[in-house]
C-alpha cells in the first residue's frame, strides 16, 4: 500500500474527455531470433507474467481515501488479470506504414479504465508492407498512465519487460501477490500517519530547498523589476497548434542514424544529440507552417530538454527536472546557424538555474499541498479548461528517451525500432518524443487531428529538414579552409642597414 502523491492526484483530477493523461511507448520486434524464428502470442503473456514484479506500475491499482478524505492509496490488485491488460490485435491488409499510424493513434485516443492498473498492451500484427520492417515481425504498443508510473521514466519499464539475449529466463518474485484489498482500518491508520507527519514534509521541504528558494525568489524580483522583459517573454507567437484539442489523435515517425548526427555534432562545438534533433524539429515547423503562410515572425518557443541524460542535483538530490522553454529560432532560414543559436540557447539554460529551477520547486511543493486543495483546484482546471483561456506558453513540446545501446529482447524476439507518443493537451496541441536505442534515434509526433490533419506532411516536412541539415554541414565540410596568413616581409633598400630589433639596441648596449 503507498500513498497516492498530490502530484499524482491532480494528474488524475486533470484528466479529460479530450485530454487522457498517459503516454505510450510503440516497439517493433523481429521474431527471426526466437527459437524457432516464431513468436505467438501466449509466448508474449507468459514473457509478461513473469516480469510484472519488477514494477509496482502493472498490478498496482488506484483505491480511494477512506470516507473520501485524503488522496487514496495505489494497492495491489487482487483480481488482476493478465488477459484485460494484454491484447491481440492485427492491421487490415495491405498493413502499410499509414494504416499503422492510424491504428496506433486510435489506441493512444482511448482512456484507461481507472478500477484496474492503469496500463494496457496491445500486441499488433500484420506489419509486412511497411519499409524497412522484416517480414513476420510484430509491435507492442503500451500505454501507460502518467500518475501511475510513480515519477520513473519511460526506460525503467523499457528495461522491466526486455532481456539481453534471447534466451534469458526472468527470475521467481521475492514475494507472492496479494489476494485481497487492504481494509478499512489499516487505510485510516496510513492516513492519520501521513497527516501527522505533513509538519515534517514541510520543514524537510524547506531545509532541503532554502537555498534554491532564495536564489529563485531573487531572480523572479529582477524579472518583476523589469516589466518590458517580462512581457516580452510571456508568451509564445500564436500558431494554429496552440488551440483546444479534440479526443481524436493523429502519429508519425522518422527515422535518424545516430552516426550521421554525429558527424553534424563535430561541426557545432557543444552540440549534443537532442540539439540536432530540436534543430531538425524546428526545420520542420519552419516549413510546414511557412507552406501554409502561418509562419509567425518571431520564433516560435518549445518546451524542450536541456539536459541528455534528464538529471541535475540540486542541494544533492538527484531530480528530473530537465525541461524548459526555448527559442527554436525558426526565424532563421541557414539550418547549420539555427544549430548554433540552439546550442547557445540549451547552453545558456544549463548554466542559467532559473530557467528549470521554478518548475522543480514547484513540483515538489504540490506534494505539500492539502489533498482537499489538490482535488479542488483539479477540478476547476478540468471543468473550466483554464489552459485554453490562457495565452500560449510554448508552440510545441520536446521529450527525450534514452534507452540502452544494446541490443534487446522480448520473448526471444529483438527490438528494431523504438517510438513513443506524449501528451497532448490544450497549452500546446502538437508535442515530439526523441528516443535512442543501440545506435538509432527516432522523432515521433502525437498530436490533436484537428489541429494537425496531415500528419504524413509533416514527416515529410522533418525528413526534409534533416536532409538540408546535412546538405548544410557538407557544404561547410567542402568549403576551402581559410589561407594562412602570411609574414609581411619588408622589401630591404640597397645600402640600407638591415632593421634591428627593439631588444637589439638593449643587447648592444650591454
Amino acid at each position: 500500500m503507498i500513498p497516492v502523491s498530490s502530484s499524482e492526484e491532480l494528474l488524475m483530477r486533470l484528466e479529460n474527455a479530450n485530454m487522457p493523461m498517459h503516454v505510450s511507448s510503440l516497439t517493433i520486434y523481429d521474431p527471426g531470433s526466437a527459437p524457432g524464428g516464431k513468436v505467438g502470442f501466449k509466448d508474449i503473456m507468459r514473457f509478461f507474467s513473469e516480469r510484472l514484479y519488477r514494477s509496482k506500475v502493472f498490478r498496482h491499482k488506484l483505491a480511494p481515501g477512506p470516507l473520501g478524505l485524503g488522496n487514496g492509496f495505489w494497492v495491489e490488485d487482487p483480481e488482476f488479470d493478465i488477459e484485460f491488460h494484454l491484447r491481440h490485435i492485427a492491421l487490415p491488409k495491405p498493413g502499410d506504414w499509414r494504416q499503422f499510424c492510424i491504428q496506433v493513434a486510435r489506441l493512444h485516443a482511448r482512456h484507461l479504465d481507472t478500477s484496474r492498473p492503469l496500463w494496457e498492451c496491445y500486441v499488433i500484427e500484420g506489419l509486412d508492407n511497411i519499409p524497412g520492417v522484416p517480414k513476420g515481425s510484430f509491435a507492442l504498443f503500451m500505454k501507460t498512465h502518467y500518475a501511475a508510473m510513480h515519477g520513473a521514466p519511460g526506460a525503467q519499464l523499457l528495461a522491466a519487460l526486455h532481456e539481453l539475449s534471447p534466451d534469458a529466463r526472468a527470475s521467481a518474485p521475492k514475494q507472492g501477490y496479494a489476494h485481497e484489498l487492504p481494509g478499512m482500518r489499516d487505510m485510516l491508520m496510513a492516513s492519520a500517519s501521513n497527516s501527522l507527519r505533513w509538519p515534517l514534509r514541510v520543514a524537510h521541504y524547506m531545509n532541503t530547498y532554502f537555498s534554491p528558494l532564495k536564489m529563485y525568489a531573487g531572480g523572479k524580483l529582477g524579472e518583476w523589476l523589469r516589466p518590458w522583459r517580462r512581457n516580452a517573454e510571456q508568451s509564445a507567437p500564436p500558431t494554429p497548434f496552440n488551440a483546444p484539442v479534440s479526443p481524436h489523435r493523429v502519429f508519425e515517425a522518422v527515422n535518424i542514424d545516430l552516426p550521421q548526427i554525429a558527424r553534424v555534432r563535430e561541426l557545432v562545438e557543444g552540440a549534443n544529440s537532442n540539439d540536432v534533433l530540436i534543430c531538425v524539429i524546428a526545420g520542420a515547423l519552419r516549413q510546414y507552417l511557412g507552406g501554409k503562410g502561418l509562419l509567425p515572425p518571431a520564433s516560435l518557443l518549445a518546451e524542450a530538454p536541456f539536459t541528455s541524460r534528464s538529471e541535475m542535483r540540486i542541494n544533492s538530490m538527484r531530480k528530473l527536472a530537465d525541461s524548459a522553454v526555448m527559442a527554436l529560432h525558426t526565424d532563421c532560414a541557414d539550418p547549420l546557424q539555427r544549430l548554433r543559436q540552439i546550442v547557445a540557447e540549451t547552453r545558456h539554460g544549463k548554466q542559467n538555474f532559473q530557467s528549470f529551477l521554478g518548475k522543480r520547486l514547484l513540483l515538489d511543493a504540490t506534494d505539500l499541498a492539502p489533498s482537499v486543495l489538490i482535488k479542488g483546484v483539479g477540478e476547476a482546471v478540468r471543468r473550466s479548461r483554464l489552459a485554453s483561456h490562457l495565452p500560449p506558453q510554448f508552440n510545441t513540446s520536446i521529450s527525450s528517451m534514452r534507452g540502452p545501446d544494446l541490443p534487446l529482447y522480448m520473448s526471444g524476439a529483438r527490438l528494431v525500432s523504438y517510438y513513443g507518443m506524449d501528451l497532448v493537451h490544450d497549452l500546446s496541441g502538437l508535442s515530439h518524443m526523441i528516443c535512442y536505442f543501440a545506435g538509432q534515434a527516432s522523432i515521433s509526433v502525437t498530436a490533436c487531428r484537428k489541429l494537425l490533419p496531415d500528419p504524413a506532411a509533416y514527416a515529410a516536412c522533418l525528413q526534409q529538414s534533416w536532409q538540408e541539415l546535412l546538405q548544410a554541414c557538407q557544404h561547410e565540410d567542402a568549403a576551402p579552409a581559410p589561407a594562412p596568413k602570411r609574414r609581411r616581409v619588408r622589401a630591404s633598400v640597397a645600402g640600407a642597414p638591415p632593421r634591428r630589433r627593439k631588444n637589439a639596441a638593449v643587447a648592444t648596449h650591454a
